[in-house]
């Protein structure tokens, strides 16, 4: 275990991205906003649910200027694609030197929070839902590929979280996880979503 997620006892989590697509039955997705918010209500809540009940602080986020919360929107979704592609990835692409010392950072834009919590959690999340036609074409896509011998993809939609504890003094990565399925989860739903975030968070090392 990383000897700072060791202490870490007051988390703050700091502003998920959650989005969620409408797909159509020709592939076209389409951002729904109303959806996106109470998918993004549900994981916070479900995260701070889930952390509490592992003896977790949660410590209330404040409101962060706009641009700010894109710049660190998009450095954590950069960063994780590279952990999830070079540590749990294919084979082909994993640095075994990552695998044996797990070393990823977001840089020095979080010491204005440094000694006011031990960690920031930070969360990205989506959720494609598929439309009742899109779901027959992939079901007829199925049965095809069943007859064919091709492992079968599912028709229903794509829901995935990623997740990361920051040392915000350093900006350090101490802890990283993701999850999700096909068809399983729909982060629409609040139940649905506790599911999904407690599934990620099962092995979570709290003090």
């Amino acid at each position: 275990m990383h000897e700072k997620l060791a202490k870490a006892k007051t988390i703050m989590i700091l502003s998920p991205d959650v989005e969620v697509y409408y797909v159509s039955a020709g592939g076209v997705t389409e951002k729904v906003n109303e959806w996106s918010y109470a998918a993004r209500s549900n994981v916070t809540v479900a995260l701070e649910e889930a952390l509490r009940k592992r003896g977790g602080v949660v410590v209330p986020a404040p409101d962060i200027p706009a641009q700010e919360k894109e710049e660190i929107q998009a450095l954590f979704e950069a960063v994780s694609a590279s952990i999830e592609l070079h540590t749990y990835g294919r084979s082909g692409h994993l640095f075994q030197e990552k695998l044996s010392a797990f070393d990823y950072t977001m840089g020095q834009g979080f010491k204005q929070w440094s000694g006011q919590v031990d960690a920031l959690l930070l969360v990205k999340a989506f959720d494609n839902v598929s439309s009742g036609g899109r779901k027959a074409l992939l079901i007829g896509a199925i049965v095809l590929a069943a007859r064919l011998g091709i492992f079968p993809v599912s028709p229903g939609g794509e829901s995935f979280v990623s997740m990361a504890l920051i040392d915000p003094g350093s900006g350090e990565i101490i802890w990283f996880d993701a999850g999700g399925s096909a068809g399983t989860y729909d982060l629409r739903k609040s139940g649905s979503t506790r599911r999904l975030i407690n599934q990620i968070l099962a092995d979570f090392p709290l003090p």
